[in-house]
């Protein structure tokens, strides 16, 4: 009898945190998802290496009254030299 208890104990346990763990999946982790992912971000596009990025985190360069922006200090100096070159 207290084997077969055991058994059952073990078993609803189990079945507890599958419960749990599905619950989680379904109902938080979308939540948490939805926070990290930020809204209505202006991107930007490095005319370098042609990715894209928010504009807030891109360096900033003003040239023959027009701005680019970068993505690093690398690019930025790679277009000051093309520019420079024509």
């Amino acid at each position: 009898m207290r084997t077969i208890l055991l058994i059952f104990r073990i078993l609803s346990g189990i079945l507890l945190l599958v419960s749990f763990y599905f619950a989680f999946k379904r109902v938080i982790s979308p939540v948490l998802r939805k926070r990290k992912e930020p809204q209505g971000v202006d991107l930007v596009e490095d005319p370098i290496c042609h990715t894209y990025l928010p504009q807030a985190k891109a360096i900033e360069y003003r040239h023959k009254g027009h701005t680019y922006f970068f993505c690093s200090r690398a690019c930025t100096l790679a277009f000051e030299k093309r520019e420079a070159d024509r």
